[in-house]
């Protein structure tokens, strides 16, 4: 094996290495995207439910200071409150499994793409030696 060959055999181990660096950094990174998105989504669910105890601690407070405490209209009013708070919160776990549903699929297509690239410098690598590998001479 010639100084030539030896350098690119070389540069083709270290190319796939660094492939394989990049894949992983890429990795980590979608996985810390993940985790932002899951506190922000943490964050809007309880924005969600302090509202809902407020918008419900409002409709009892005005009840009582007009006396139609218990009626139907208080009670509807409320469970309109649960209702939306429901589902704004059944909104941000859609909005959530989608995001990590992107993350690892972002995550899938990093290391394919690193696995693609080291495969075609194997390929490349193999081509460029194939003419310089002397050939088995058989008996015959």
């Amino acid at each position: 094996m010639g100084v030539f060959t030896a350098i690119a055999a070389a540069a083709a181990v270290g190319s796939a290495m660094s492939q394989r660096r990049q894949a992983r950094a890429t990795s980590r990174a979608y996985a810390a995207q993940q985790r932002q998105a899951d506190i922000a989504n943490a964050r809007e669910r309880r924005a969600a439910v302090r509202n809902a105890r407020v918008a419900r601690a409002s409709i009892e407070s005005q009840a009582a200071t007009t006396g139609i405490m218990g009626s139907s209209s208080v009670s509807a009013a409320t469970s309109n409150v649960s209702t939306a708070t429901n589902e704004n919160i059944s909104f941000l776990d859609q909005n959530i499994n989608l995001m990590a549903q992107a993350s690892r699929a972002n995550q899938q297509a990093a290391r394919a793409a690193g696995q693609a690239t080291m495969f075609q410098t194997i390929g490349a690598l193999s081509e460029k030696l194939e003419g310089r590998v002397p050939k088995a001479r058989g008996k015959g």
